[in-house]
C-alpha cells in the first residue's frame, strides 16, 4: 500500500567519473546528471528539458504533495514555476549560474566567461561583453544568490523563511 503513496526521486550525486564524451569533461557538462521524478499514479509523464539542480528536489515534491505553508529553499518548484529558473554550482573557485540557454562563469568579483552553452557545448566561444542585457541580468541574478547565500551561512538562517 506505501507504493501507491510515495514519490519516487531518482538521481545522481555526481557526473560519471571517467566521461566518454567531451562534452563531459567541461565545467558545466561535470554536473550534468538526470534526474528521474516518478509517481505511481502516472501523474507525470514526458520528459522536460528545463533546467533542474538537486537543491530544486525539494520545492518539487512539496509542491506535488501541494503544500502550502511558508518554508526556504534555493531551489524551485520547476513544476509549477514558469520554467524560468536557473541553476547554481561552484567548481574549483569558480561559480556557474545557467539560465536559459546561457552559461556565466565568475569568481567572487568578476565574470570569466560567458557561453551559449545549448549551442556551444564545448563552451568554446566566450561571448563575455558581447551578450550586453542577458549578461548583465544574469551577473545581478548570480551576485543576488551569492549575498543570500553568505548573509543566512553568516546568521544562521539557511533554513528560515522570511
Amino acid at each position: 500500500p506505501w507504493f501507491d503513496n510515495t514519490i519516487f526521486i531518482i538521481t545522481a550525486d555526481h557526473a560519471q567519473s571517467e566521461p566518454q564524451r567531451d562534452i563531459y569533461l567541461t565545467s558545466a557538462g561535470l554536473f550534468e546528471v538526470p534526474v528521474i521524478i516518478y509517481t505511481p499514479d502516472g501523474s507525470l509523464i514526458g520528459r522536460d528539458n528545463r533546467l533542474i539542480q538537486q537543491i530544486d528536489i525539494m520545492p518539487v515534491v512539496l509542491g506535488i504533495l501541494n503544500y502550502n505553508k511558508p518554508y526556504f529553499a534555493f531551489g524551485n518548484d520547476v513544476l509549477n514555476s514558469g520554467g524560468d529558473n536557473c541553476v547554481v554550482n561552484y567548481i574549483n573557485g569558480m561559480y556557474q549560474l545557467f539560465y536559459r540557454d546561457f552559461l556565466l562563469i565568475a569568481d567572487e568579483k568578476q565574470t570569466k566567461g560567458f557561453y551559449n552553452f545549448k549551442t556551444d557545448r564545448l563552451l568554446i566561444n566566450n561571448l563575455t561583453g558581447h551578450a550586453g542585457v542577458v549578461q548583465d541580468t544574469m551577473e545581478l541574478k548570480l551576485k543576488a544568490f551569492m549575498q543570500q547565500y553568505h548573509n543566512r551561512m553568516l546568521e544562521n538562517r539557511i533554513s528560515v523563511p522570511q
